[in-house]
């Protein structure tokens, strides 16, 4: 099912895209799309929108750089709305003639994906090499493997790295480079628990880059997303679901300051930001995406 919804969205941006509508603006962006039991449709929008201006990105940090969060509707609306104690008349009940519609007060669960555009070159810190001398893998210097923290990356700042962050934000180190249009992961192995993120290193299109002199042909260069991924939950949320006998609809409604039932209406002083993330999603994420066949790349096999 992950694979369909993933599939599925693809092709309604890849339309866009070639119908001339493709924008780099996320409020004009498809929303995100996915199915619940093969019968609830659901969709998410984009949030948080004011952090992913990528013009001001590549000016702060010489780097293209993509930070984007995708809410989604809270899943218990639907067990909730089934579950009999609740008594609440379902379509069937009704020779499928009946429907109704359920506005939640609850808190979103938020997808937050932050990327950063990097050369070979910019990959030094983070990749092992084999040492001509020792014939082991490490790290070139002055970065120091024993460290986890690497004693300071140039990339720190970008992806809140280092222990003025808190606990555990350690830079990941990857094994090798990934093969063309692959991934690999940094997920959790040897890491104590309290990690709140994973980390994918991608292995992308070649990028015409200027040569040396203004007279030179461009260069082919590989270009390598280094992508962290986090999940926390938004109380400026609120979910909508929509139940007939033909299917189901459900959608977080997020950042509407007229939506008197967004969450933080609520309980004004709900958890929210870095300290709603979950310290659980890199051992559930870590195990998906090595199921996928998403890190394959490190044992040297391709799929293309």
């Amino acid at each position: 099912m992950a694979f369909h919804n993933y599939h599925a969205y693809l092709g309604i941006w890849s339309a866009l895209s070639k119908n001339g509508n493709g924008t780099g603006d996320l409020s004009s962006r498809p929303k995100g799309y996915a199915m619940l039991n093969d019968n609830t449709t659901i969709t998410a929008p984009w949030i948080e929108q004011e952090n992913g201006n990528m013009t001001r990105l590549y000016e702060e940090y010489g780097h293209i750089i993509i930070n984007v969060s995708l809410a989604m509707p809270h899943a218990g609306v639907v067990g909730a709305a089934m579950d009999p104690v609740n008594k609440i008349m379902q379509p069937e009940d009704l020779d499928g003639q009946g429907l109704y519609r359920i506005r939640a007060s609850v808190p979103s669960p938020v997808v937050h994906v932050l990327c950063a555009m990097l050369g070979e070159e910019d990959l030094g810190p983070y990749v092992l090499r084999e040492n001509s001398t020792t014939n082991e893998t490490d790290l070139p210097p002055p970065y120091d493997l024993s460290d986890p923290y690497l004693g300071g990356t140039p990339l720190d700042e970008v992806f809140g790295w280092g222990p003025m962050y808190g606990d555990y934000k350690w830079p990941p180190v990857f094994p090798k480079l990934p093969v063309g249009y692959n991934t690999i992961i940094n997920d959790t192995l040897h890491i104590p628990y309290g990690r709140d993120a994973i980390y994918l290193l991608g292995n992308s299109t070649l990028e015409k880059t200027p040569g040396a002199f203004h007279s030179d042909p461009p260069v082919d260069t590989f270009v390598y997303p280094l992508c962290k991924i986090t999940v926390n939950q938004t109380p400026y949320c609120s979910t909508w679901y929509n139940a007939s006998n033909t299917g189901a609809t459900m959608e977080a409604v997020c950042e509407d300051e007229s939506d008197g039932l967004a969450y933080i209406a609520s309980l004004q002083n709900a958890t929210s930001g870095n300290f709603s993330l979950s310290r659980e999603w890199p051992n559930i994420a870590g195990e998906w995406i090595k199921s996928s066949f998403i890190a394959v790349c490190v044992s040297g096999r391709s799929f293309d």
